[in-house]
């Protein structure tokens, strides 16, 4: 078999005899060119389908781990009631305190994720009874970006008139470098309200020193 070509690992497999017990044993056979070559390309081969399977693994690995996330997301928001004010108030300053404005005297705060600001424009509703179109929005794009086509989309997803983005940035930096797809540059609402933002900043820092230690 190993003067026909045969690797070793197919001879184990055949005969119950340990790979290196045949390596010992064939030691003095020396295959051809066009064996070893064959030998090496049926390698490459395993070794490609080993690296596919190995992916196909772990990619469906990742998405069991995502969806008992997901599950175990859904078992602690059964437990809470979103509806509750108080709820509400301390979800948005929590937000406010990683992502919110705090060098400004103004309640404003900047994100390239439309949930995120959905929540936020919701929750100032909500919880301060504001209007959301009485707000300023400005956005931060990038040198590839359409200004027009970005505001449509802003003003589509935060359910605002077009006519409240009344300051639209280019950053130059970018230029000759492709946006990722999906990406609609960073808007920024601006509520003003400094005494929101010193309640909502209040919050969290209370909070956090009552339940961090």
């Amino acid at each position: 078999m190993r003067r026909l070509g045969r690797s070793l690992r197919d001879i184990s497999l055949r005969l119950g005899v340990s790979k290196s017990t045949l390596s010992y044993w064939l030691r003095d056979i020396v295959l051809a060119p066009r064996q070893q070559e064959r030998l090496r390309h049926r390698w490459r081969q395993g070794l490609l389908r080993a690296q596919r399977l190995a992916a196909q693994w772990h990619r469906a690995q990742k998405q069991q781990r995502l969806a008992d996330a997901q599950c175990a997301a859904r078992e602690v928001l059964v437990r809470v009631d979103g509806s509750h004010p108080a709820i509400l108030e301390l979800a948005l300053a929590l937000l406010y305190l990683g992502e919110g404005t705090k060098r400004n005297a103004e309640t404003a705060l900047g994100n390239s994720d439309p949930d995120v600001l959905r929540f936020f424009l919701g929750a100032l509703e909500r919880v301060y009874h504001l209007d959301r179109s009485t707000f300023r929005y400005e956005l931060t794009l990038r040198a590839d970006h359409r200004p027009e086509y970005i505001k449509r989309y802003w003003a589509k997803e935060l359910r605002v008139p077009m006519q409240c983005f009344r300051y639209v940035g280019v950053d130059q930096r970018t230029s000759g470098s492709p946006s990722y797809a999906g990406y609609h540059g960073v808007c920024q609402i601006r509520c003003g309200h400094v005494a929101i933002q010193r309640r909502l900043l209040a919050i969290s820092a209370l909070f956090i020193a009552r339940y961090g230690k």
